[in-house]
């Protein structure tokens, strides 16, 4: 679903912003994870299917996206996101940080990217300055880590969910920007079922596949939750190539979290660019989104986080946020503590 917009203001920076569960008296434990930086091939033919993964030696799923599958106008190439193409990671207790600017390896050259894993938020960056086509710069964001009920038990029909907001620009034919958000629920009592759950992918692509203006020219791909009627949207002015883009999820405990029980959480986020940039955003306050796409999760409180690119970074277009959260119905007492 896509519609037309005239104005976007763009700043040389991107942000994630995680919020923890805050279900009644949830612990954050602690966790482990990684960001990665690399350069990918992209090509192949058409992925006229659905979105297609790889497995994360980090969260030990497949959830390392490798394609948004079919778009509007035809389906996606696939990048090839694997160990042997990181030009640098960085692993270890949260919170991380890593940047990486230039640099590259047999696949091509490596645009710009900064990452940051601070508690409370996850910040990061992603640029590719071409020449188009090839290969891709990519970046990973996975990590785990849990939490234990040690208040009330949390009562069924609390909410919680997540969404996927970001930003940016695909100024000339033959760009393309992408970015997934996979999230992984288990815990010790059962509650997410004997193995866990995953909640419903979100997938958000954009690229430019006409000169002229008209959104005709893009390519999209949307994919967001599937409970409460929520969705995923992409706004884009027809002419310059600037977007905006929401995938909305919201899901509801079937089942109370006794106390005592400890929640399991794998997350994990993949962006690729050719030769583009975006960025994450914050999008409580975009009123033509929600509307569209859906209402965040109830009761949903968010900070916000930027990282400042480095002298010489390729132009980064745009600000802001993306989002995973778990929460409450009801405010109560807030944790918040990062995911990825």
């Amino acid at each position: 679903m896509r519609t037309r917009l005239t104005h976007l203001s763009f700043l040389a920076a991107i942000s994630m912003v995680i919020s923890t569960p805050t279900f009644a008296g949830l612990i954050y434990d602690g966790g482990t994870g990684a960001i990665s930086f690399g350069v990918a091939p992209y090509g192949g033919a058409p992925n006229v299917g659905g979105p297609t993964y790889i497995a994360d030696n980090v969260t030990g799923r497949n959830d390392i996206l490798t394609s948004p599958g079919l778009g509007t106008l035809g389906g996606y190439l696939t990048a090839s996101p694997v160990v042997a193409n990181n030009i640098a990671s960085f692993g270890g207790a949260l919170p991380l940080a890593g940047s990486q600017n230039g640099g590259g390896n047999g696949s091509g050259s490596f645009g710009s990217g900064t990452a940051t894993n601070a508690g409370s938020n996850v910040s990061f960056s992603l640029a590719d300055s071409g020449p188009g086509g090839g290969s891709a710069s990519y970046l990973i964001s996975a990590a785990n880590f849990t939490f234990t009920d040690v208040g009330a038990d949390t009562p069924a029909g609390t909410s919680y969910g997540a969404y996927l907001a970001i930003a940016g620009l695909v100024p000339l034919v033959g760009n393309v920007d992408v970015a997934s958000l996979r999230v992984h629920l288990s815990d010790t009592a059962g509650v997410f079922g004997a193995g866990g759950t995953d909640l419903p992918q979100l997938v958000l692509a954009i690229s430019r596949n006409g000169a002229g203006a008209g959104i005709g020219n893009y390519d999209i791909v949307t994919i967001g939750g599937v409970a409460g009627g929520n969705a995923a949207l992409i706004l884009d002015d027809g002419v310059t190539g600037a977007f905006r883009a929401l995938a909305v999820d919201n899901q509801t405990l079937a089942a109370p979290i006794p106390v005592g029980d400890i929640l399991s959480i794998s997350v994990a986020l993949t962006g690729f660019t050719d030769p583009a940039s975006f960025s994450s955003f914050d999008p409580t306050g975009s009123t033509d989104l929600l509307s569209l796409a859906g209402a965040l999760p109830q009761d949903t409180l968010m900070g916000t986080s930027t990282t400042t690119p480095e002298p010489g970074t390729w132009a980064l277009f745009g600000t802001g946020l993306v989002a995973i959260m778990l929460v409450r119905r009801r405010l109560g007492s807030r944790k918040e503590k990062t995911l990825l």
